[in-house]
């Protein structure tokens, strides 16, 4: 492989985390210094550590836009998306409310390891069918954003939500709505919002003769 690369000497130093070899650092046909690798082994410690930053800035950028219990994206990356829907406008656009049935009452009878499996449940529907587009906003509330998508599509989307939420075993309310231009976004989520709250009291309604 060095051949093919046409590379006839090569120093190299090994970079280090703790006890660790993480990778090498190495310079192809030394013109000088060949045999001496003190300058590399000086540089060695600035390159660890600057993976090592990178490391941390990762983690802490997961922690700021992830939900750690779901993995979904979390209400910070909401806020972002919501501001940057303020600025520009937004074409085919559906834009999705969920809200949970029962997760206070699981909590009080089962305890919270099982209201936390249900949530998990409702996020892993959503992943089924919004991978990459849904931020858990809330304690028991979700909201997906998909852009571009055709009406088609996104109706069928939503109807494929539905059916991995039974499959999940997950009782929930939605909203959805769709729109051939954005240009509020805050104001066309409240519409997918005030539909899955519409939502919500028509299966409340259905729900008290059998109460």
């Amino acid at each position: 492989m060095m051949q093919q690369q046409n590379v006839q000497r090569l120093l190299a130093v090994p970079l280090r985390r703790e006890t660790r070899i993480i990778g090498f650092l190495g310079v192809d046909n030394p013109r000088e210094h060949s045999h001496d690798p003190t300058l590399l082994s000086s540089i060695q410690f600035f390159v660890t550590n600057s993976l090592e930053q990178k490391k941390v800035q990762e983690k802490l950028y997961r922690l700021s836009y992830r939900d750690t219990l779901t993995g979904l994206d979390n209400r910070n990356r909401y806020m972002e998306l919501l501001e940057a829907g303020k600025e520009n406008a937004l074409k085919q656009v559906g834009g999705i409310y969920m809200d949970l049935n029962g997760l206070k009452l699981c909590n009080d009878c089962f305890g919270h390891a099982a209201g936390d499996a249900l949530i998990c449940r409702a996020a892993d529907a959503l992943n089924d069918v919004f991978p990459g587009e849904a931020c858990r906003i809330g304690g028991d509330e979700f909201v997906v954003i998909c852009c571009p998508v055709t009406q088609e599509k996104f109706e069928q989307q939503v109807e494929a939500l539905r059916a991995a939420l039974v499959r999940h075993q997950v009782d929930a309310a939605i909203g959805s709505f769709w729109q051939s231009l954005v240009e509020n976004l805050p104001a066309f989520l409240r519409e997918a919002d005030d539909r899955m709250y519409r939502e919500k009291e028509r299966q409340k309604r259905a729900a008290r003769p059998s109460v």
